[in-house]
């Protein structure tokens, strides 16, 4: 555990400078196209004037076409349209300040010629960006379920732990503090609550939450008459420093520190929360325990998030499943910044049968998610997928129900329909009004495709 929660730190840091470097080298493209264009026409110029110094852009030469398109060809579709306008200007000014001249029809072949290969750029860097935000909703996916995994195994080891003496749900506090998410709590009440949990549940007699705004931390909770935090004490500076985890164990700081424990909590990509402990019993203070208390604070800050998104559109169809509509809400962003496109295909059975919600839970891809509304309608979410790939997807169910009871949806009275997923709401408004009509109504019960929303 100990070693998962340093490969969890330094990913987080990791990510953090990736995403520094990535906003910096932005910043420092933006300056330097000018400085590198003029580079390139100074370094076109040169090699030119060192050949041949009566015609150095070699506007006589037979392969005048091919040599002025070679750098046009190399920057715009590296860098796009831009810089290669920007070159293609400075490069027409040299000629005519050399020449005398420009010939229309020249400019006219090299600007077309620029079109198509930033037009290229364009649309690569639009398929790049999209396989990058796949892989980021693939892994937050994965990181979503390690986080239910962990919570599950913890809940379930604290319950062993403490069944005579103290017995607590983890999973049964998560649920309530969810459900008064919902509500309308905010942040703060919720790390308080999560702070005075932890407090009860390590046994801590001293300790503080803190909230970090424009480089100080305010103390928000006190446990045992905690006091102001001591930025200058050397564990908390090491985590400052090192954003990551410092207890004293294994953080190698000198002597001298008051504090035992400090957990940063970073929101969006900033420290926004530390949770620091001055005195727990010694038996509790160890990587396995600062680990869970660190993923405990970090659970209830990305659950938040997520919910705070979804509050709106949950308080309006309360009995939706509330992570169909994360789901749901998290491809129609996908939609909108990149493109990128998702179906719902709902079925509505004649007679209800729960054997096909398993049939289809069991045989979906483990991107895409499955949810019962209503003991009427089975929902199957199909990130990543169009309307072609959706029908492609009934023709396989349809296949593996014949397999399971020898008939089709239509002998069966399966209805279904295919949405695409672009609006939340809109989507939430039409599979609710099909759970209030007859199966038949604005459904269709062979294989075809019906796009909606």
């Amino acid at each position: 555990m100990a070693l998962l929660g340093s490969l969890i730190n330094a990913l987080k840091r990791r990510l953090r400078k990736v995403e520094d470097r990535a906003h910096s080298q932005r910043e420092t493209n933006l300056k330097m196209v000018l400085v590198e264009v003029v580079l390139a026409i100074a370094l076109v110029y040169s090699i030119g004037f060192f050949l041949n110094r009566e015609d150095p852009l070699f506007v006589k030469s037979k392969y005048s076409i091919a040599l002025s398109l070679l750098p046009i060809t190399v920057l715009s579709l590296y860098y796009g349209f831009v810089k290669g306008v920007a070159y293609l200007t400075l490069f027409v000014a040299l000629k005519f300040f050399i020449y005398g001249k420009v010939e229309g029809l020249y400019v006219l072949y090299n600007f077309l010629f620029l079109l198509i290969f930033s037009e290229f750029h364009f649309y690569w860097n639009k398929v790049v960006q999209q396989s990058e935000e796949r892989v980021e909703y693939i892994s937050e996916k994965l990181k979503s379920l390690a986080r239910s995994l962990y919570v599950l195994k913890f809940s379930h080891d604290r319950l062993e732990n403490y069944h005579i003496s103290k017995p607590i749900s983890i999973r049964g506090f998560l649920k309530d503090m969810k459900n008064d998410i919902l509500k309308g709590i905010d942040l703060k009440e919720a790390l308080e609550r999560m702070c005075a949990l932890v407090s009860n549940m390590y046994a801590v007699e001293k300790a503080g939450l803190y909230e970090y705004e424009r480089g100080s931390f305010r103390k928000i909770v006190s446990v045992g008459g905690m006091g102001e935090l001591d930025t200058r004490d050397p564990l908390v500076q090491h985590g400052l420093e090192q954003e990551e985890i410092a207890y004293v164990p294994v953080s190698a700081v000198k002597s001298g520190s008051k504090y035992l424990c400090f957990i940063p909590i970073y929101v969006e990509g900033g420290l926004r929360y530390a949770f620091v402990i001055e005195k727990i019993p010694f038996m509790n203070l160890n990587a396995d325990s600062v680990l869970s208390m660190s993923m405990l604070f970090y659970y209830i800050v990305l659950e938040y998030y997520d919910l705070e998104s979804v509050k709106g559109f949950y308080q309006k169809f309360p009995r939706m499943d509330l992570d169909m509509i994360k789901e749901i809400n998290r491809c129609v962003m996908l939609k909108r910044r990149y493109d990128l496109d998702s179906t719902m295909v709902v079925f509505k059975l004649g007679t209800w049968d729960e054997s096909l919600y398993y049939l289809l839970s069991e045989n979906v891809r483990g991107l895409d998610y499955v949810a019962v509304y209503k003991d009427r309608l089975i929902l199957v979410l199909l990130p990543f997928t169009n309307p072609e790939g959706a029908y492609r997807f009934l023709k396989r169910v349809e296949g593996l129900i014949k397999d399971f009871k020898g008939l089709g949806f239509s002998q069966l009275k399966i209805y279904h329909q295919t949405y695409r997923v672009e609006d939340t709401e809109k989507l939430l408004w039409e599979v609710e009004k099909l759970s209030a009509d007859e199966p038949e109504h604005g459904m269709v019960e062979t294989g075809a495709q019906t796009a909606g929303v």
